[in-house]
């Protein structure tokens, strides 16, 4: 066998790499509690977690004391794009409340774009609601949602324009905010469209004005800037927001998830409890076809890559913000996105965000399609957890479109857990079939192949 195009990981030394095969072995090394650069930051894995919590310590990001974990919610916009309402929004906070999603934390019930009327008023210039969409207004609609015991997220654009041709928030700023707060807004969303010359070459200033302007109202909002991962938000928003987008949109299909994944890669290092990177809203049991392209297989994702893109969402400690239609959800999309043993990972105190330790790739692979033959591409993910845990997430990507791509295959994936986290004994659960595996200190190799799309998250804790 063949190694072809395998990347190089961050987390990988050359003398370290994976050998060409079927069962792919990660190589990094422990983290400890309380890191000390000189004894306990000399490994590659280690000296990333170290400055991960240096960076947390450092660069406190905007503070305001909230999303001190990956905010959890649910958003209009990837199932009904335009199509909001007050009803909408009202039945879908009371399905989050009666299947139990509220009580998992998913607590954020967000309005995105289409709420607003055509103009602002002509007397104070404030923005206002659709009076046919929203005919309380939104604040009435605010009441209810917080009767529920829910928070509400509102939609705004630091352009003139939304994205769908609504007045944006550009240079009323602090009028927009003021608004928000008086009807009881908890989370903005601010998009990126109809940008003015100088927001194309710096948006920074008008989204950090827009920060300050919502600190200055005194509520406590949830601050998400969505400008699609231009000019590097990583490096500037941590001061200033909550969350900001790293990419443009995702949308309901597995290469496009995929693709977005590999675009956290170097980001890890910016984000920590009170400001997280975006990868963008959850697609699981989103049923939406508006994407569908001639020469790709149709969205929407299926139960097993649903599964994997909420274990990488997990080990990302990315803001899960579903966006499926809760009056009528599958059963098994409301499993996968209520898994407790999931969220937690996401959900975990440290707030590190986890990072690609392995890929490994063999045959004839041309951007993720097998141009002939047989193919394999695994990857392994790995996130630190509080009280010296960990979660890995084990993944065969197969073909880039179709879980049933004849060229690919089940696979059987392994690390090293001496040389992933060092040296001891490590409980190892199987968090999406909700069973110990037992206790291993060598080589951890999956007991069942993985299907090609799916992903094994494993929880390994130390043994008490």
């Amino acid at each position: 066998a063949t190694a072809h195009g395998a990347r190089s990981s961050p987390l990988l030394t050359t003398e370290q790499a994976p050998q060409p095969a079927r069962v792919l072995n990660a190589f990094s090394a422990k983290p400890a509690e309380g890191c000390s650069m000189v004894t306990r930051c000399s490994s590659p894995l280690a000296l990333l977690m170290c400055t991960l919590l240096l960076h947390t310590t450092l660069v406190l990001g905007l503070d305001n004391g909230l999303a001190l974990t990956p905010p959890m919610g649910w958003n209009s916009w990837n199932e009904f794009q335009c199509n909001v309402s007050e009803s909408l929004i009202l039945r879908q906070g009371k399905a989050m409340v009666d299947t139990g999603l509220a009580e998992l934390g998913y607590i954020y019930v967000n309005i995105d774009d289409c709420w607003q009327a055509q103009e602002r008023d002509n007397e104070t210039g404030r923005l206002v609601a659709d009076g046919a969409r929203f005919p309380n207004g939104i604040q009435a609609v605010a009441d209810q949602i917080h009767e529920m015991g829910l928070r509400i997220g509102i939609y705004s654009d630091v352009g003139k324009k939304t994205c769908q041709g609504f007045p944006g928030s550009h240079d009323k700023y602090e009028l927009d905010a003021k608004t928000f707060a008086e009807w009881g807004i908890d989370f903005l969303k601010l998009d990126t469209c109809a940008l003015t010359f100088d927001e194309r070459l710096d948006p920074q200033p008008d989204y950090a004005r827009m920060s300050a302007a919502l600190n200055a109202t005194g509520r406590p909002i949830v601050y998400s800037i969505c400008n699609w991962g231009k000019k590097d938000p990583w490096t500037w928003a941590p001061d200033i927001a909550n969350m900001w987008r790293t990419t443009m949109d995702i949308y309901p299909q597995y290469a496009r998830v995929m693709s977005i994944v590999d675009d956290q890669a170097g980001k890890e290092t910016f984000a920590g409890p009170g400001h997280w990177n975006d990868p963008d809203m959850v697609e699981v049991g989103v049923d939406s076809t508006i994407f569908n392209w001639g020469w790709t297989p149709e969205t929407n994702i299926t139960q097993r890559e649903s599964a994997t893109h909420m274990s990488l969402w997990a080990i990302l400690s990315a803001p899960l913000i579903i966006g499926l239609d809760l009056t009528q959800a599958p059963t098994w999309a409301m499993s996968i996105i209520s898994n407790a043993e999931m969220l937690a990972i996401n959900q975990d105190v440290l707030g590190a965000q986890g990072a690609s330790v392995a890929e490994y790739t063999e045959g004839s692979l041309v951007e993720g399609v097998c141009t002939f033959g047989k193919c394999v591409h695994t990857e392994i993910w790995s996130k630190a957890c509080a009280h010296g845990s960990f979660a890995v997430a084990l993944v065969n990507r197969g073909g880039r479109y179709d879980q049933d791509d004849s060229h690919f295959g089940p696979e059987v994936i392994s690390f090293d857990m001496a040389t992933l986290i060092g040296d001891g004994s490590f409980v190892v659960r199987d968090v999406w079939a909700g069973k110990d595996l037992g206790v291993f200190n060598g080589t951890f190799v999956t007991l069942e192949a993985i299907e090609p799309h799916a992903a094994m998250l494993v929880k390994l804790t130390p043994e008490a």
